[in-house]
């Protein structure tokens, strides 16, 4: 409970991937990957994309600000397991 009141007064970052969610320490906006087999979560080294929160105001909607999170092997995992590409055989 208490890293959900410090994510709600914004001294950390809840995350949401798989499982259980996690909190980020480091609250400048950027973007994360999300390990489908381990769970883990890494920050993207991507510049954060701000242009993306300048979307036009639709059905009264303003965005504040924006989260996206990529999925899929990391090297870990992957030297261990061969990951399929979800498309079927």
């Amino acid at each position: 409970r208490a890293l959900r009141v410090l994510a709600e007064e914004g001294f950390v970052r809840e995350v949401h991937g798989l499982g259980p969610d996690r909190f980020d320490p480091v609250r400048k906006p950027h973007y994360h990957l999300v390990c489908r087999r381990c769970n883990r979560v890494y920050d993207a080294v991507i510049p954060y994309q701000d242009h993306l929160d300048l979307l036009p105001p639709q059905a009264g909607f303003r965005v504040s600000g924006h989260e996206i999170t990529f999925f899929g092997v990391c090297s870990s995992c992957s030297d261990t397991k061969e990951e399929g590409d979800g498309q079927g055989s």
